[in-house]
């Protein structure tokens, strides 16, 4: 999150000029729309986004390059492998994402049908991002009790040519939504949910001896770019509470989304970052709260405990990446001294147009409704951040940039 007395510019469609302090990217929803193709338009987690913007003053002290550190694993759950050893991935792939760079890219979306055409692999290999994070519904396959249905989908998308030129030599990683979790809208009561656990850490090409394969959950941190940039890759199926259920006497939902292991590997992680730049990735949208899909302002209290989070720990430049609408759009909400900004982008293989005359009290601008992806990129000199919603046509939808301010020495101690 930028602190109080950095001021951003967005530009988009319709949008003219707005200011900003933090910014977010959404992926895609297969709940809100009949998820219809769209033929006609221009190692871990990930949702496409372009933005630009500019601070109006420079960052204060508090950031610094990150360390890499690994998620909290329980030791007591084993989750299940495969038959098969989980591929390898490419030491290339890894050294080009972890070293700095000049200008580091990342790139990311969600909401891929692997049964329907893959038009932009393409045109997002010709970005030449150095890292590609999924943000969930990487395939669709909802099953109750067949955990073959899944692990045929990924072997489907695996086999797709397009999709394996452009991550060979590239590190992919990321998160899934309820279609690769198992079933539409499935949270901690499905019950494949281990076995699917390990069906996407094999896709990853997630190490054997990986936390990731011993914890419940697929929350993980990512640090790119010589540690300038941290991925917070958050788990919003595992331990996701139905809404409705848990409401106290005067109405308030009290579910819970990410579960208090993941809530205190969140706020450690948080606090004792030392990047420049923050990516939140979440696979369902956090600031809006007026249509009818799933979204975090379904469990009201969960969503402010994630956002409280996000103003304290404000050092770095924060970026919260989200899915699962089918259309790209942009929500900023102020709540005290802190305005939040989130970029949905969805979906890569189908798209919702419907989405233009959907409600959303906090949104800057009009939706974009065609097959899009998101790219962050980071420029060392000048440091300055750019994030972009992208079509189909590799053109610009959204845009926003902002300096970064310079690391700083070393990270606060952890409360």
């Amino acid at each position: 999150m930028l602190p109080p007395n950095a001021l951003i510019r967005a530009y988009g469609p319709g949008l003219g000029a707005c200011f900003i302090y933090a910014l977010v990217a959404l992926s895609c929803s297969p709940n809100s729309d009949p998820n219809v193709g769209e033929p006609n338009v221009s190692r871990q987690g990930g949702r496409h986004s372009r933005l630009f913007a500019q601070t109006a003053d420079p960052l204060p002290n508090g950031l610094a390059t990150a360390t890499v550190a690994a998620p909290s694993a329980n030791p007591t759950f084993v989750s299940p492998t495969t038959a098969t050893a989980p591929g390898e991935i490419s030491p290339i792939a890894i050294a080009r994402a972890t070293a700095a760079a000049d200008e580091f890219r990342l790139a990311f979306g969600s909401c891929n049908k692997q049964f329907l055409p893959q038009p932009l692999w393409k045109v997002i290999q010709a970005t030449d991002p150095h890292a590609w994070l999924w943000l969930g519904d990487i395939v669709y396959a909802d099953s109750a009790d067949d955990i073959s249905v899944i692990q045929k989908a990924y072997e489907k998308l695996g086999a797709n040519p397009d999709y394996q030129a452009f991550t060979r030599n590239r590190l992919v990683f990321g998160t899934w939504d309820d279609h690769d979790f198992g079933e539409n809208n499935a949270g901690k009561d499905y019950k494949l949910k281990r076995q699917t656990q390990a069906a996407l850490l094999d896709f990853l090409k997630e190490p054997a001896d990986s936390p990731r394969r011993r914890q419940e959950g697929i929350y993980t941190i990512q640090d790119l770019d010589g540690g300038q940039i941290r991925v917070f890759v958050l788990d919003t199926r595992y331990e996701r509470d139905t809404p409705h259920k848990n409401a106290t006497p005067l109405g308030e939902d009290i579910g819970d989304i990410l579960g208090e292991k993941q809530w205190a590997w969140f706020e450690r992680e948080l606090a004792n970052s030392r990047a420049r730049v923050h990516v939140i990735a979440s696979s369902i949208e956090v600031l809006p709260d007026d249509h009818h899909s799933e979204r975090w302002a379904e469990l009201p209290v969960a969503r402010s405990r994630l956002l409280k989070l996000l103003a304290q720990y404000s050092r770095a430049t924060t970026v919260i990446v989200s899915g699962d609408r089918h259309f790209a759009e942009l929500s900023l909400m102020k709540e005290g001294k802190t305005t939040y900004v989130e970029l949905t982008s969805s979906g890569l293989t189908h798209s919702w147009h419907g989405g233009k005359n959907e409600p959303n009290r906090y949104r800057v601008g009009q939706p974009y409704t065609g097959l899009n992806f998101g790219l962050l990129t980071l420029k060392a000199r000048p440091p300055r951040l750019t994030i972009q919603v992208r079509g189909r046509q590799n053109e610009v939808e959204l845009h926003y940039e902002l300096p970064v301010a310079p690391p700083v020495s070393a990270a606060p101690a952890s409360k």
